[in-house]
């Protein structure tokens, strides 16, 4: 079964140039910080929070991410989130 993640970035290219090929079974969605969130938002489990971005409107919408685990962050302080 495929993982869901989401990458803010703006397109796979963009994501493949910054991190590689992403690894079997993991299914990626992109997005900006100030663009409309994925239509995935029932299925994400991962979710790679833009760098030093504040948090909405991610967190606007977290009670429709019914599957998520995970939000990682990509600085050191966690208190946005």
């Amino acid at each position: 079964m495929a993982r869901r993640v989401w990458l803010p970035f703006e397109d796979e290219a963009t994501a493949i140039a910054a991190l590689g090929a992403l690894p079997e079974g993991i299914v990626a969605d992109y997005y900006q910080r100030d663009g409309e969130l994925p239509a995935s938002i029932r299925e994400v489990e991962l979710l790679v929070a833009p760098y030093m971005a504040p948090p909405l409107p991610l967190l606007e919408r977290i009670d429709e991410m019914t599957s998520l685990k995970v939000i990682q962050l990509q600085s050191a302080g966690y208190d946005n989130y």
